[in-house]
């Protein structure tokens, strides 16, 4: 006689650690009227921040832009998981660029681009 057969059990799933973060930051000066021309420069002022506190090792730290908007000073950035505390760490000490007083506010931190689109305490539960 044969085995009986097995009953199938619930779908597996395996979770992994996600490659990268996503933050949406946003660079404020003392003076009102002071904010940064491009996401260049916005990136610049990071990679200066790494390279204050960490050295030519924080340098090597891969942040990339996806979005600038230039009217506020406020970016969206793609941080490999590695680097993610380090970046954070650099923008949260860094107290000057170009010699301007000024203060990185990192207002979202997520592992999904899709919770970067806003809250989702938002949401009308209608539409859902």
């Amino acid at each position: 006689m044969g085995r009986p057969a097995a009953t199938p059990g619930p779908p597996a799933y395996t979770v992994t650690k996600p490659e990268f973060f996503y933050a949406s930051v946003k660079l404020s000066f003392e003076e009102p009227a002071v904010s940064c021309a491009s996401a260049v420069h916005f990136k610049n002022a990071i990679l200066n921040a790494l390279r204050e506190l960490f050295g030519e090792v924080g340098g090597v730290v891969d942040v990339d832009v996806l979005k600038y908007e230039a009217d506020d000073s406020r970016a969206l950035l793609r941080v490999h998981r590695s680097g993610i505390v380090t970046v954070w760490a650099a923008m949260t000490l860094k107290g000057s660029v170009e010699g301007r007083v000024c203060a990185f506010e990192v207002e979202r931190v997520s592992p999904f681009l899709a919770a970067m689109s806003g809250p989702c305490r938002d949401w009308p539960l209608e539409d859902l």
